[in-house]
């Protein structure tokens, strides 16, 4: 099976190559308005003459989908069907996958689906075992997950930048324990790309296939395709 994952479009709509399953992993808006969600998900319909089915999950930045839930049930009802899967921390079989979606990250800010870091051993440990795809919104600790900051280096008597990895380890200690065939996610932009465990994460390909850049444009970069 051929799948395409995407994530971080940022209301902006990225040329797909078609496939089996099309994976999008959260941030499709800025802030979840109806004037944001409703365009993606008329787009997502427009994709299932690429693809066969379709899964997506929200963002930290789809603040109404935690804030005004039923509202935003109405809106998504008329696109949803077999084909068209939306995953809020659950499980589903689609095309014969085992698949999981969850939109949690740690806390940053206060946007949306954010937990504490001390909360989320609680949160991961309902991931099932012997998934296909798992699906994230953020990246585990030191994968895909940096970011670069400025700090001030006294030895140098300078500003230098510096790549910081601000990802989750509870997640990372989950992903060791149920060792799922594909891990999907974004959330930092600048960790897009993919990586095949070695060691603990033996067995697992994680993916960050974020399409934005920090500037919240799309890049050139490829949406990302594999085999499952």
């Amino acid at each position: 099976m051929r799948v395409t994952a995407i994530s971080d479009t940022h209301c902006l709509f990225p040329s797909l190559p078609g496939g089996d399953l099309l994976v999008h992993a959260g941030d499709f808006s800025f802030r979840g308005r109806e004037s944001e969600v409703k365009p993606f998900l008329r787009w997502l319909e427009k994709q299932l003459d690429l693809y066969k089915h379709i899964v997506f999950i929200a963002g930290n930045h789809e603040v109404s989908f935690e804030s005004a839930r039923g509202e935003v049930a109405e809106w998504m009802k008329p696109y949803l069907s077999d084909r068209l899967v939306y995953l809020e921390h659950e499980e589903k079989e689609v095309a014969g996958l085992r698949i999981f979606g969850s939109p949690y990250t740690p806390w940053f800010h206060d946007w949306a689906f954010n937990v504490r870091r001390d909360l989320l051993d609680h949160v991961w440990a309902s991931i099932p075992k012997e998934l296909d795809l798992l699906i994230t919104h953020g990246p585990p600790m030191g994968i895909g997950d940096f970011v670069v900051e400025r700090n001030w280096c006294s030895a140098l008597n300078n500003w230098v930048d510096e790549k910081v990895h601000k990802g989750d380890a509870s997640l990372l200690k989950a992903l060791i324990e149920k060792k799922p065939r594909f891990h999907v996610f974004g959330h930092f932009h600048d960790g897009y790309g993919v990586e095949v465990g070695v060691g603990e994460l033996s067995g697992v390909t994680l993916i960050n296939a974020a399409q934005c850049g920090e500037d919240y444009k799309l890049r050139e970069r490829a949406a990302i395709t594999f085999e499952v």
